[in-house]
């Protein structure tokens, strides 16, 4: 009996052995955090916040983000490069710092309560914080900052950059550093850079009484309708601001693209006979094209038609299919030719290059086989007669 007790009690001891001790859930914890907690803004100034989302734990985290409660309009979100975040992930022991950033409602004032959450994507770990601001309104002191711009319009196509020199004159008696900012319409993005560097810049330091230069550079979308466009830019440094409109006149942007319906740049055709061959003249720009024709260069001899031969107009993005004929030349020989194809209008061109595979009529070859017939037929002849002899 002592003995069977015995062997229990080693193989028990031999099996933990194995196994070894339970293992230890990971540790985690998150954790967020404001750069700052509370401050003071003049009225209806935008206020952005550093955030720093912090993972605690031994394992990366999916950390869902929401502005729990906010002033009744008050716009608010959590911000980076330009995107609205509700989620990231941080890795194990590391943080990772947005922005939040909200606009107050005109005619702000008192203090304002902000509840910031971070949640775990499994809900079992959550962290807060409070953010107050306290606005302050201040009566603006104009005339004592002024912005001024030698060409305060400018134009050109979509999709360019439009570089504005915009000086700034610090009328007050005091060295000031003056926050910059700019209104501009929707996908426009605008940068500030002192003149004659290259460094972006979002603040600039101006003395008593000085003048400083800026260059404002307004990037339009790539498929920005033609029209004009009005950017307010700003400089305030507290209650002391000054501003600018500068104004950009899109004209729209001129591409015609041209390519066959079938995606195959090679066709088929007959010595004497006529082909046809299906394009599609396309308008890629923003502003309609005008006055299209169409012309060929086909090797001597050939015959070469549009149908339409010529597009009046195109309006942007629009499409037209245009059939082509080709008729080689009777006297050409079987093989592959080149024939380029243009179309041209008012503001812009396209070309396409086909290979045309030539072949000769089937009555050619039958009419060869037949030559060589009556040829084998007369040399029998001309052996038979002489054999005779």
């Amino acid at each position: 009996m002592k003995r069977t007790i015995s062997m229990l009690i080693l193989s028990t001891v031999v099996l933990l052995g194995m196994v070894g001790p339970p293992a230890l859930a990971a540790e985690r914890g998150i954790l967020l955090a404001p750069a700052y907690t509370s401050l003071v803004v003049a009225a209806e100034e935008d206020v952005s916040v550093r955030v720093a989302v912090v993972n605690k734990g031994e394992a990366g985290e999916r950390i869902n983000l929401e502005i729990a409660s906010a002033p009744p309009g008050w716009e608010a979100a959590f911000k980076d490069r330009g995107y609205d975040i509700r989620g990231l992930y941080v890795a194990a022991e590391d943080e990772k710092t947005i922005s939040f950033e909200t606009q107050p409602p005109e005619g702000s004032t008192g203090t304002y309560k902000f509840l910031l959450t971070a949640t775990t994507e499994d809900g079992l770990l959550q962290s807060s914080a409070e953010l107050t601001i306290r606005v302050e309104a201040k009566a603006v002191k104009e005339g004592e900052m002024v912005l001024t711009a030698e060409f305060p319009v400018l134009g050109g196509p979509s999709g360019r950059t439009f570089e504005f020199s915009v000086d700034l004159d610090n009328k007050t008696e005091d060295d000031l550093s003056f926050a910059l900012s700019a209104s501009a319409p929707k996908d426009w993005s605008v940068s500030f850079k002192p003149s004659f560097t290259e460094k972006e810049i979002r603040t600039i330091s101006l003395k008593k009484r000085a003048t400083r230069g800026v260059d404002v550079a307004l990037v339009s979308p790539n498929r920005a309708e033609p029209g004009e466009y009005t950017i307010e830019v700003q400089a305030a440094s507290g209650d002391i601001r000054g501003s600018i409109s500068l104004k950009v006149v899109i004209t729209g942007t001129f591409e015609l693209d041209m390519y066959t319906i079938s995606g195959r740049l090679n066709a088929e055709a007959t010595a004497g006979k006529a082909s046809t061959v299906a394009i599609v003249a396309q308008n890629l720009g923003t502003a309609p094209l005008v006055g299209i024709g169409f012309t060929s260069f086909s090797p001597e001899g050939w015959t070469v038609t549009f149908d339409p031969e010529r597009l009046e107009t195109l309006a942007p993005l629009e499409r037209r299919e245009i059939t082509i004929s080709i008729e080689p030349s009777p006297k050409t020989i079987a093989g592959d030719y080149s024939l380029s194809v243009n179309g041209t209008g008012l503001t812009t061109s396209d070309s396409l290059e086909l290979r045309v595979s030539v072949a000769t009529p089937t009555i050619w070859g039958w009419l060869g086989v037949f030559i060589v017939v009556l040829v084998v037929a007369g040399l029998a002849v001309v052996f038979v007669r002489v054999g005779r002899r």
